[in-house]
Parts: structure tokens; C-alpha cells; sequence
């Protein structure tokens, strides 16, 4: 504590040992170990084709880097260096002050505020990648996410014409959550600090295609666990960790179900597999293309008729990005197709083709217009193999019905080609309405469009009273109408955090009704192991209730570690 800093290097540059990362430092770096694992070829193995078994052998030979560079690449910042961000800040220094300097890990406008002490009373606060101008004197600097108690504490002193640039003994998380098809969405977690079991906060994802920013928690260092909302630490399922270093920006993907919270899946990720614009600089570009298959085949198994199966996927993921600082685009096109069972017919297991596209200009850090466009669609049509002898009843979107014979094992028809296509359209700005220690409040406001096309694509509505199979045509749909985002954070007292996030979609053709979608989380700390969190989630969705649904939950969490 109590260290001076006037300017300092980027973490990346240095690493005393392959496993650990050392904070901002001025000077030299400890030597980085020179061992490298030997050249080696990396060949790829042989694809087992549907009708062809052939190798197709690659080589390329690479060099394996130390444990040491794959740490530091991994836990890279987004931004700049501390240099060129002590360069780019135009804060001016009027003689005989100095001036406190915390680094920015992303962006200053995705982190919260730092809080500056002396004497035990607060005196200034301030973004970060940005020069806090102080009389000179000794400070006690808090930088953190949750209540004032949770942030890391530092003690710095400030000389007279002097900047003072705070040593990074804290770490960054970016949490984006995602669909299982890498499509973002604002499901809702809880980051838990392992050491003492303490809820440091409740977060919601970011609708980044609709122009919404990854937010960044800055934390002590440690183990983390990341649970559903409402649950606890000893969760068995549903849950996942992450191990923050100090001054290392985590890249975590988060693979939440957007309709039951449910997690899927979970890791720390570079920043390129994200599907959001992150740290972009000027161009990125990402361009995947796979192919797997598979054979199956039993004969002569004990109450198992022989069978053949094959199944085959082929996916391609792209993503193009730019960034200047006032311009950002981003364009995502994913395509997966894939189909399984005997050689004849073949069924389709898989078929999506998502494109996403967005642009905003930021002339201004607190305000961004956007525009974007999404489209999602199937292109093969859909079928269901009959498990016995059945009579398929269509309800046609006229009101007429079609009965159809099935014999079992044959398939019926559930799509024509094209079965769905959605698209999306918006147009609107990004506003940071608030942006001090105790709230923080970002609006989106826009015009929304949707669209849904169908093409013969039947759903099940089976009747138990009937002896068929009922399926419903689905029929198109447009949409209309102003789409709002409110998200908000407030640190009411120290031990007292408020999150709220409401989303609402108001049709032009059903402006009085719109839809719903309110989510609140109010987490009381009475002690360090005594905390009391409520949470009240309000959601009105006119297409399947006129009723608001409402749910609530109260939760007491104790945690005492006895030895």
C-alpha cells in the first residue's frame, strides 16, 4: 500500500511465472522462463464421410507458446496500455494540484466509479481512464463493483504536479450471456465470492445486436461462483466458478436458457469467441467452417432390430467487426445444418441460418444512435417419422382441416422449405443517463420492427378426446411498434444494492397494451455472513396471458466458516 505511481505498463508485459500475473509495475519485468515445448506437425484426423472413408491429411507446423504467454493473452485487456491511456486523457493539472489515475481494463463508460478517501471522508470520485484531480496528500482510493465494504481499498500519495496512477490490485470480468445458438440475451446471474460467501451482486446480460454494451465488474481476486438468481452458494447444479487474477480481464461466456435461467454451459473464453463487439480494434474478422460425421450400426443385439445410422453436421460461424471509437459495426453470420438416420430418408436434425447486423455512431461517450437488422430462418422442410399407424388431422389457417393417412415408421410433413423465417429491424439510441459511485442508468429507446413467415409449418395441438393427431398452420405475423430498455444499479447505502432491469414493447396496433418484462433484485448485507436478498420479477405477454405474471422470492443466506 501506499505506493506512488506517475506511470506504468500494461500487466501483459510482465509475468514472473507461467501460472501467475503480476499487477501494473514500473521498471522491468521479471524474466519470463524461456523454455518452449519442441516444433511439432499437427495433422488432422481422418473425417469418416457418409459414403467415401478417405484422410485428408494437413500439416502445418507451429511453435507451442510458454504457459506464461497463453495466461497473459488470455487475460488481455481491451484497452490500451497505461501510457498511451495517461496520453489520450486530455484532464488538465493546474499547478501546485495532483491528480489520481486509475486505469481502465475496457471502457470508462462500462466500469464503475471510483471513490476517493482521506481521513476517513470521501472527497471525490471518478471514472476510470481518466486523471481525478486532488490537492496532494495521502488517500485511500475504493475501486470496485458492489457495496463500498466489497471494493479492493489502495493507499496512494499524491505529490504536488504530480499523477499518481493507481497500482491495478483488482481484477476485470465481462460476463456475456448467450442462447444455446450464441445469440445474446439479458438472462439474469448472481456472482458469489467463494472465500466468504458473500453475493457481491446481481447481473444481467446485454442485447449487444440491439446496440445494449457489456457491462465490467471490477473485483478482488479469487474464486467466484456464478449461480441462478434466488440460490445459494452450496448450489449442486446450475452453477459455475471462475478464478479472477489481479489485474487480468476475464473473458466469461455464460449459456443461460433465456426462457427457463437455466445454465448450459460456462468457461472463460478469449475475447474473440465472444459474440458481442469487444475490444475491438479497426477490423476484426472470424471465419470458422467445420464439418463432422458419424456411423452407426447394431446387428444381431438381444431385442434390438438392425439398424444403420449416419449423421452428419456442417457449421460455418463469421463474424466481422469495426471500431474506431465513434463508428462500430458488426456483422454475425452463423449457419448450422445437419441431418441423421439410414441412408434412405435422411431427417434434418439440424437447420439454422442466423445473420445479425448492427451499426451505432458515438459522437458522444452518454449517447449512441444504432440501427440493426437480424434475420433467422429454416431453409429445409421439416419432417416426423409415425411411431405407429396414426390419421394426421391439419387445421388449416383458413378454418379447413385435411386428414391424412401414416403408416408407422413413414414420415409426415411438419414444414415446406422455408418453414420459418424471422426478422428483426430497430432503430434508436443508447443513452447512460447516470453514470456516478451510487447509480448507474442506461436507456434504450427505439422503434422496433418483427416479422415471422411460415411456410406449411404445422406445431402439435393434439386433442385426447380424438383419435387423430391434431396440428395447428401457423400463420405470419408483423410487428410494429416502440421498444424501450431501462436498466439501473444503486448502491443505496454501503451494505444496501438495488438492481432493476424493465423492457417494454408497445405494438402501434395494441399501443395501450404493451408488453412487459420487470425485473428487481434488492440484496440487503447485515453482517459479513448474514445477508438478505428479495427478488420480484412482473412479465405481461399479451399473446399468451391479458394477466400480469408475477413471482417473487425472499431469501435469507448465512454463511459462518467455524475453523
Amino acid at each position: 500500500m501506499g505506493r506512488s505511481w506517475s506511470s506504468g505498463r500494461s500487466f501483459l508485459e510482465c509475468a514472473r511465472q507461467p501460472t501467475f500475473l503480476t499487477p501494473i509495475t514500473v521498471g522491468s519485468c521479471a524474466e519470463v522462463a524461456p523454455y518452449r515445448t519442441p516444433k511439432c506437425w499437427i495433422s488432422s484426423l481422418a473425417v469418416l464421410l457418409w459414403l467415401l472413408a478417405s484422410a485428408l491429411p494437413l500439416a502445418a507446423q507451429t511453435e507451442t507458446p510458454t504457459a506464461a504467454e497463453e495466461l497473459t493473452d488470455l487475460f488481455a485487456w481491451d484497452s490500451a496500455g497505461v501510457e498511451e491511456q495517461l496520453a489520450a486523457d486530455p484532464t488538465l493539472v493546474p499547478p501546485g494540484m495532483g491528480a489520481i489515475f486509475v486505469p481502465t481494463m475496457t471502457d470508462p463508460t462500462r466500469e464503475p466509479e471510483f471513490i476517493v478517501f482521506r481521513d476517513r471522508h470521501r472527497v471525490a470520485s471518478g471514472s476510470t481512464g481518466r486523471r481525478l484531480v486532488v490537492e496532494p496528500g495521502d488517500y485511500l482510493v475504493h475501486v470496485g463493483s458492489g457495496a463500498l465494504s466489497q471494493m479492493v481499498s489502495v493507499e496512494v500519495a499524491v505529490p504536488p504536479d504530480r499523477t499518481v496512477v493507481v497500482p491495478v490490485e483488482w481484477a476485470g470480468l465481462v460476463l456475456e450471456v448467450v442462447d444455446e445458438n450464441n445469440i445474446p440475451h439479458r438472462g439474469s446471474y448472481e456472482l458469489i465470492r467463494a472465500t466468504d460467501r458473500e453475493l457481491y451482486g446481481i447481473g444481467f446480460g446485454a442485447d449487444t445486436l440491439q446496440g445494449e454494451r457489456l457491462r465490467t465488474w471490477l473485483l478482488p481476486p479469487g474464486l467466484y461462483r456464478i449461480v441462478r438468481p434466488g440460490s445459494n452458494y452450496r448450489a449442486r447444479v446450475d452453477f459455475s466458478t471462475v478464478h479472477l487474477l489481479a489485474a487480468g480481464l476475464a473473458h466469461y461466456k455464460l449459456v443461460l436458457d433465456p426462457e427457463t435461467g437455466e445454465l448450459r454451459g460456462a468457461g472463460v473464453v478469449s475475447a474473440e469467441e465472444f459474440a458481442s463487439p469487444v475490444g475491438l480494434t479497426d477490423w476484426s474478422k472470424q471465419i470458422l467452417l467445420g464439418f463432422n460425421a458419424g456411423f452407426a450400426q447394431s446387428n444381431n443385439l438381444a431385442g434390438q432390430d438392425d439398424e444403420l445410422i449416419l449423421t452428419g453436421e456442417l457449421f460455418v460461424d463469421t463474424m466481422v467487426g469495426f471500431d474506431d471509437g465513434a463508428n462500430a459495426f458488426i456483422a454475425i453470420l452463423e449457419i448450422e445444418e445437419g441431418a441423421e438416420g439410414e441412408p434412405v430418408p435422411f431427417q434434418v436434425a439440424q437447420d439454422r441460418i442466423r445473420l445479425d447486423l448492427l451499426y451505432s455512431y458515438f459522437f458522444h461517450e452518454r449517447f449512441g444512435p444504432y440501427v440493426r437488422f437480424g434475420a433467422l430462418a429454416a431453409v429445409f422442410p421439416s419432417e416426423v417419422t409415425a411411431e405407429e399407424d396414426m390419421t394426421i388431422r391439419r387445421l388449416l389457417a383458413d378454418g379447413t382441416t385435411q386428414d391424412e393417412l401414416v403408416a408407422a415408421d413413414d414420415p409426415y410433413r411438419t414444414g415446406g422449405p422455408l418453414p420459418s423465417v424471422a426478422l428483426r429491424e430497430g432503430i434508436g439510441a443508447n443513452l447512460r443517463l447516470l453514470g456516478t459511485t451510487w447509480i448507474t442508468t442506461h436507456l434504450r429507446l427505439g422503434v422496433g420492427f418483427r416479422q415471422s413467415f411460415f411456410n406449411q409449418f404445422f406445431t402439435e395441438d393434439d386433442d385426447p378426446l380424438t383419435t387423430e393427431l391434431e396440428l395447428d398452420e401457423v400463420e405470419d405475423f408483423t410487428k410494429a411498434g416502440l421498444e424501450a430498455v431501462l436498466t439501473s444499479d444503486l448502491r443505496l447505502t454501503r451494505f444496501l444494492t438495488y438492481n432493476t432491469d424493465l423492457e417494454v414493447f408497445a405494438d402501434f396496433e395494441a399501443f395501450d397494451h404493451p408488453d412487459l418484462d420487470w425485473r428487481n433484485r434488492l440484496s440487503f448485507r447485515l453482517a459479513s455472513f448474514v445477508a438478505l436478498d428479495y427478488s420480484l420479477d412482473l412479465l405481461l405477454e399479451q399473446e399468451v396471458t391479458d394477466e400480469l405474471q408475477l413471482s417473487q422470492d425472499v431469501l435469507l443466506r448465512f454463511s459462518w466458516e467455524v475453523l
